[in-house]
């Protein structure tokens, strides 16, 4: 297994082609020594610690959080499956590694930072733990299937419910029991031609237990996933977004870039202006769009949305004096008692009366890698996207709270299926492509190589008459008729060399076939 790296030089890491490979960045013998630098950032540096948040220092906050945040997590974990880990007294004297990503069925890319997080965390004497990102929206309810025969796979989409809206996986309740039920047996079914025992048929019976114990799909999915996690030793926590943003801590946070808005939202989007400059990219909405301003009104980083209306919204803010108001729309509406001067110990209780009364307000990505490895954890542990995209999160750390953020790492795999491939590149059908053209401007070059004496008399006037033609110097009087000259006689020799062009259109229909085959 091959271990690559982000090379000096280079902007973005890129998911590693070669089977069973795996990217790790840093290095992972620089594991523990990252945490320790972590840790002595956000425990001991008075910069970090001294930071006012209206109310409580960051010190007393990260306390507060962490706290929290492991015993929400050992419930939450403890309630499908045995925990082992070593629990501690206090919120700061065992490290954290973090993670996270959808509760979704995921590919062993991704897995493969779970079993980092178990390994690393065991390693350093520390706590792994996995943030399930439920207030993301899927991107399908569904999954994309490899199936047919090894010589002509092709994939299919596979739907586990049907759903015409799309809502948060916080709030996705299975809609079409049958759909659901049946879905590891359609799965299945599909695939069984390539792979003979695929691990969906005995993972869907253990989603399908804890469906009647849980409601949301997503955590079904992720709980399954997790309780065989633990049958294959790893030994870490979870705990989806949505319990995260409940908290106390999360409200004061909150409730502090609220009070700052003005100042978050001009540097939130001039981040995103330097990095799309620094990477050329012209896509406004790409890595994530800016936050809008509108009269009196600024979008903030955060979504929101109500037990009634689980559609997820901006969420936008407006100061009434001393008031800042918060809606989503004209259902959702309340306002916080929150400037930026002010004590936030009011605002903090409004956000929670909110969240009591059914209006949720969760953290858009950058923000929720921000809080996450600002108080969630000492080590945060990436997918490739996170990983490039979090550049900006140290930015925004750096310029709102004005103090150096900690560093992160970066995992991620390649496993493909076990299958035989026909190693066929886009570059193959590159070069198909280019010899048919040059079968249509020089024909000539192809007939000089054959061996077929009979038919060369057939053509070998028009190649000497092209000759002439390009032998004669170009000038401005003849170019018109020069070029239509050399266009004829290419035109003439097409007939002769139909049979080459004949043989590389098979050859190129084969390659793309094989290139389609090499992609499922």
């Amino acid at each position: 297994m091959t271990v690559a790296r982000l090379e000096k030089g280079h902007t973005r890491w890129v998911v590693p082609q070669e089977d069973q490979s795996l990217l790790v960045a840093p290095a992972p013998t620089q594991v523990s020594s990252l945490l320790a630098a972590n840790r002595e950032l956000l425990w001991s540096c008075p910069d970090h610690q001294g930071y006012d948040f209206q109310g409580h220092t960051f010190g007393e906050l990260l306390k507060i959080c962490r706290e929290d945040l492991l015993q929400k997590a050992m419930t939450y974990t403890g309630s499908y499956r045995e925990v082992s880990v070593p629990m501690p007294s206090d919120g700061f004297s065992v490290p954290v590694i973090l993670g996270g990503h959808q509760p979704d069925i995921f590919h062993p890319g991704v897995w493969a930072k779970n079993f980092a997080l178990h390994r690393w965390s065991m390693e350093n004497g520390g706590i792994g733990l996995q943030i399930l990102i439920d207030a993301d929206v899927p991107k399908s309810f569904g999954l994309s299937v490899p199936g047919g025969s090894v010589a002509h796979p092709q994939r299919m989409h596979i739907d586990l419910d049907h759903r015409k809206d799309r809502i948060p996986y916080e709030a996705w309740e299975v809609q079409d029991i049958t759909e659901f039920e049946s879905f590891g047996d359609r799965v299945t079914q599909f695939i069984a031609p390539l792979i003979g025992d695929p691990f969906i048929r005995r993972y869907w019976p253990r989603v399908l237990k804890r469906a009647k114990v849980v409601r949301k799909v997503g955590l079904c999915l992720a709980q399954a996933r997790h309780q065989f996690e633990a049958e294959w030793g790893a030994q870490t926590l979870e705990l989806p977004q949505s319990e995260v943003c409940k908290s106390h801590s999360f409200h004061w946070f909150t409730a502090h870039l609220l009070a700052n808005l003005p100042r978050l939202h001009e540097i939130y989007n001039s981040v995103l202006s330097e990095y799309r400059h620094q990477n050329r990219l012209r896509n406004k909405a790409h890595p994530v769009p800016d936050l809008a301003a509108a009269e009196n009104w600024l979008e903030a980083p955060f979504w929101i949305w109500t037990d009634r209306d689980p559609h997820r919204k901006p969420l936008l803010c407006h100061y009434q004096g001393d008031k800042l108001l918060l809606t989503g729309g004209k259902e959702i509406e309340f306002s916080l008692q929150a400037t930026p001067e002010g004590d936030l110990h009011t605002a903090v209780e409004q956000l929670a009366e909110a969240e009591a009364t059914g209006i949720h307000i969760r953290s858009r990505a950058l923000l929720t890698t921000m809080y996450a490895r600002l108080f969630c954890g000492d080590l945060f542990v990436h997918g490739i996207g996170g990983g490039n995209y979090d550049r900006l999160t140290d930015k925004m750390i750096q310029r709102f709270f004005d103090f150096q953020p900690p560093e992160y790492m970066v995992v991620s795999g390649t496993l493909r299926l076990p299958l035989p491939r026909n190693g066929v590149t886009v570059e193959d059908i590159r070069h198909c492509d280019a010899r048919l053209r040059d079968l249509v401007f020089n024909p000539d070059r192809a007939l000089q190589q054959t061996s077929d004496s009979v038919a060369a008399s057939d053509y070998q006037t028009w190649i000497a008459e092209k000759k002439q033609w390009i032998e004669t110097p170009l000038t401005p009087e003849n170019a018109l008729v020069r070029h239509q000259a050399i266009e004829r006689c290419n035109a003439a020799l097409q007939p002769f060399v139909r049979g080459f062009s004949d043989t590389l259109r098979t050859q190129r229909k084969e390659l793309i076939a094989k290139l389609h085959a090499d992609k499922v």
